[in-house]
Parts: C-alpha cells; structure tokens; sequence
C-alpha cells in the first residue's frame, strides 16, 4: 500500500473530527463526546497561523490518518515553534510506516514556517497506548522532555 500526505481540506473535516474522536476515544479507554470539536477543527483548517491539518490518504483518496499541531511562540525556543496536538492513524493502516510519514510531513512544515522545534504530549504513562507512542516519538527522533500537566478552566474558576 502506498499514500501520500496533504493539507486537510473543508471537505475533510468529518473525517479530521471522526479520526480525532477515536484518537480520544482509544486514550480514554470509552468513546468521546467532543461537542465543539467540529468548529475546532473548521477554526484549524481555515486559520494557517493558527497551526495545521494533515491527511494521510492511499492511492484511491481514502483517508488513513491524521494529524495536527498547532503554532506557539516563546523565549525558550528563540521563536515559533509547533506543538502536536493530534496522530491518530486507522488501525488497519497501523504498522506500515503512515504515522512516520505524517510527523515528517509535519516537521517539514513546521520547519518552512520557520519551527525550530516540535513538541509533543503524551498519553499518561500508565495508559495502554504509552509505550507504543513512546517508543514511536523516540524512532521519529524525539526527546524525552519530561511530564506535561494542564489544567482545564472553567467558568467555576473565576
């Protein structure tokens, strides 16, 4: 089998939302109920400063996956720099190298708009799919960062 890359289009978007679900779905263990997720991805594919959508499809269009990273800017990283914030290939596409291809796609993009690093957060350690992504990142020529915490605010917050 062979595929190429290319940017996700408006007309893509279920699938983008679609693959993103199961993404979140496969990380929490039971599906994911995302209600903004398709303005999100509207925003994303319509917005190049906002980062950018990538989609892996084989030689008849059928997509096998995607993946997105946004654009960020701080001192630490003298500028730009993109942050992955979704990979999620079809599981019957896994294992034949799509993944790889979208990451490198994705650095070569990044690295046109002027990245000098790629960023990536990783499912918690003690989940099922953390050695596999692990593994990946590391082969793909990433580096052990240490942990990454978040905090969701709420109205509650004040």
């Amino acid at each position: 089998m062979s595929w190429s890359v290319r940017h996700v289009t408006p007309e893509d978007i279920p699938y983008l939302v679609a693959a993103v679900l199961n993404l979140v779905g496969e990380l929490r263990g039971e599906p994911a109920v995302i209600p903004q997720a398709s303005q999100a991805a509207h925003d994303l594919v319509g917005d190049e400063e906002a980062g950018l959508a990538l989609m892996a499809v084989d030689d008849e269009g059928q997509p096998l996956g995607v993946a997105t990273a946004s654009y960020q800017l701080a001192v630490r990283t003298g500028g730009p720099y993109a942050i992955i914030q979704e990979l999620w290939v079809d599981p019957g596409a896994r294992g034949r190298g799509v993944a790889g291809a979208l990451i490198s796609a994705l650095c070569d993009k990044a690295r046109a708009r002027g990245c000098t690093v790629v960023e990536v957060g990783l499912p918690r350690s003690s989940s099922a799919p953390f050695a596999t992504a692990h593994r990946s990142y590391l082969s793909w020529g990433f580096q052990d960062l240490g942990l990454r915490m978040r905090k969701v605010i709420t109205d509650a917050d004040g």
